[in-house]
């Protein structure tokens, strides 16, 4: 994705927005995270050049890495 999108671009981001509560030093936090599913430039302020991957390309997705 790093040589698609830059930092400051806008893009469209699908997935499922999740909240989750907990205790630090006896404060309650919140944090909320989007697990992301599918990502891409917002057509709307750029273009777009659509290429699909050769058959020996991997679609399988990124794990990510806490």
């Amino acid at each position: 994705m790093s040589h698609t999108v830059h930092k400051g671009d806008r893009v469209m981001v699908i997935g499922k927005l999740t909240q989750r509560t907990f205790e630090v030093e006896g404060q309650k936090r919140r944090s909320i995270e989007i697990q992301v599913q599918h990502v891409g430039p917002d057509l709307q302020f750029a273009t777009a050049e659509i290429t699909k991957p050769s058959s020996g390309d991997s679609l399988a997705p990124v794990e990510q890495t806490a």
